[in-house]
């Protein structure tokens, strides 16, 4: 299976974080970490830390483990990602 890069602008992060905080318990995001590209298959992109995405999520979600990893594109190209898995501990 491919993977496949998207672009997620940030009124569009925000409808869905509200629509899957209504029925999310746990999270995994990963996303390009703060040293990460500008731009991705022409496309800009968000970047952040694991205390970025929280504060993308709401104070409803706490950090639980988060990790770095360093993606090797065909090209060569180093590409940083961040992934952090949260927990709901309440309500938005």
């Amino acid at each position: 299976m491919g993977s496949k890069v998207v672009n997620v602008l940030p009124a569009v992060l925000a409808e869905h974080i509200a629509a899957v905080n209504a029925f999310d318990t746990n999270r995994i995001v990963a996303t390009f970490a703060p040293d990460g590209p500008d731009m991705c298959s022409g496309l800009p992109v968000e970047r952040y830390d694991a205390a970025g995405l929280g504060g993308q999520l709401g104070t409803q979600w706490e950090l639980v483990a988060e990790d770095r990893h360093a993606h090797t594109t065909p090209a060569g190209t180093l590409q940083p990602f961040t992934w952090a898995a949260f927990q709901r501990t309440g309500t938005s």
